[in-house]
């Protein structure tokens, strides 16, 4: 067990003590100068010396349940991969990833037996997260009904695991798959939203149109009433119904072109310039005032 002590500054070195030299070394004129210094400091000295047992022992001790006994297992995958150039016309890859210790095995077996000859493996390859991964490649030529395995033996098995490949269908083809079966379910997803969209706006177009028919009609009827029961009929109220009648036949769509009010007036027969929710004034001549009451409308280019 080695106890090793850097400094540094933008990443690079200055000084260092090494247990195994016993002293610090310099790399850098400051850092020779600095090492110098610090090793005439012999109670430093004796504690720099001692770290070995008092940190780095006691630390893996400590640490030895979480670190040392640590296994991850690792992550497999079987691919077909293309090759540039190579004496067989097919290669497969064999990768292991995100395993924990680092020391693994990695070989091939085709029908039962192990391979030896054009496999070509890689080292460990430390992902600087403490986990590990490894690549394994096997050049072949394909024969029918065959059987071809990677595995592999780490720490976190029990026993050695088989990776089987299946040659029915390759990565490439399950992406595609994955693909086209996630447009399928978002083009599902999006035109149940619209069918639900058009629905609700249907039934919402449909309400409209028959309340604001039967108003139309109620209006109609409390103009004939009025002028029933005055002999004539206020050419403001007819102009207005005119206009609703107008904007009624236009609209396509209700929460563009009209905004409705239901409000209950008073109309005198005799005709009035005012707005349809003031109050009748006194201005018709005696005897051919004549009151009644009744819901309108009240054309509008806001929206609702």
């Amino acid at each position: 067990m080695v106890y090793l002590e850097s400094h540094s500054f933008n990443k690079d070195v200055f000084v260092q003590y090494n247990s195994t030299v016993g002293k610090f070394v310099g790399f850098t004129e400051q850092g020779v100068k600095w090492a110098e210094e610090w090793n005439k400091d012999e109670a430093d000295m004796q504690k720099m010396k001692a770290a070995v047992d008092t940190i780095c022992k006691y630390n893996a001790q400590i640490k030895d349940v979480s670190i040392i006994d640590k296994s991850v297992k690792p992550r497999v995958m079987l691919s077909s991969v293309k090759q540039a150039n190579g004496r067989h016309p097919a290669m497969l890859l064999c990768s292991a990833y995100n395993f924990y210790p680092e020391k693994i095995k990695v070989y091939w077996m085709r029908d039962g037996k192990v391979v030896t000859s054009d496999v070509f493996s890689t080292m460990e390859l430390a992902d600087g997260d403490w986990y590990y991964q490894i690549h394994s490649e096997l050049e072949y030529t394909p024969k029918s009904g065959e059987k071809i395995s990677c595995v592999v033996e780490h720490a976190s098995f029990t026993q050695p695991m088989i990776y089987d490949w299946d040659p029915s269908m390759s990565e490439s083809d399950w992406n595609k798959i994955a693909i086209g079966a996630s447009g399928l379910v978002l083009g599902i997803i999006i035109a149940a939203s619209g069918l639900i969209y058009y629905k609700k706006k249907l039934a919402e177009r449909i309400l409209f149109s028959g309340l604001l028919f039967l108003l139309i009609i109620a209006n109609i009827v409390a103009g004939v009433v009025a002028f029933t029961r005055s002999g004539q009929m206020s050419d403001d109220l007819g102009k207005f119904y005119k206009e609703v009648y107008t904007e009624y036949l236009k609209t396509e769509r209700y929460n563009e072109t009209i905004a409705l009010r239901f409000i209950h007036n008073t109309f005198d027969c005799c005709g009035i310039d005012e707005p349809v929710d003031q109050s009748v004034h006194d201005t018709c001549p005696e005897g051919t005032s004549k009151h009644f009451g009744f819901v309108g409308f009240v054309p509008s280019s806001n929206v609702l």
